[in-house]
């Protein structure tokens, strides 16, 4: 069976379940390495560099539910936040996670339609510091 390409020319493009299900995994797979990243209870930071290979426009509509569905680079960005909420929420002293995120769409459509989500979503000040779209 041949997959589709997703097409952001007229804004969110229907999410196929492939990706529903890939999202799911990397939403979980962030929680379990960041938390393993910062095991250590003397760390004060952690900086890491995060690159999204195949990003998307950001957002997708669900086939079934017809709702919008955030894709990797929110995933990404809100993984982050949550993980530092969970690793610091127990301990004594908080660790900053000053994390960087490479964003790569070689789509044009895609690539516009992803910019114009952040910026929408409040990401427009980071965009150039600390996320970077490729």
């Amino acid at each position: 069976m041949t997959l589709k390409q997703y097409n952001w020319k007229d804004g969110p493009d229907f999410i196929q379940q492939h990706s529903v299900a890939k999202h799911r995994i990397l939403q979980a797979y962030l929680a379990a390495y960041f938390q393993t990243l910062v095991s250590s209870p003397n760390r004060e930071t952690l900086k890491l560099t995060l690159i999204d290979g195949f990003a998307g426009g950001g957002l997708y509509v669900h086939q079934d539910t017809r709702e919008l569905v955030k894709g990797s680079p929110f995933i990404f960005l809100e993984a982050t936040r949550e993980a530092e909420y969970l690793i610091n929420k127990d301990r004594r002293k908080p660790v900053q996670l000053l994390v960087d995120y490479f964003f790569t769409e070689a789509d044009p459509h895609a690539h516009k339609h992803l910019d114009m989500v952040l910026r929408e979503a409040g990401y427009g000040n980071r965009i150039g510091n600390g996320i970077y779209l490729e």
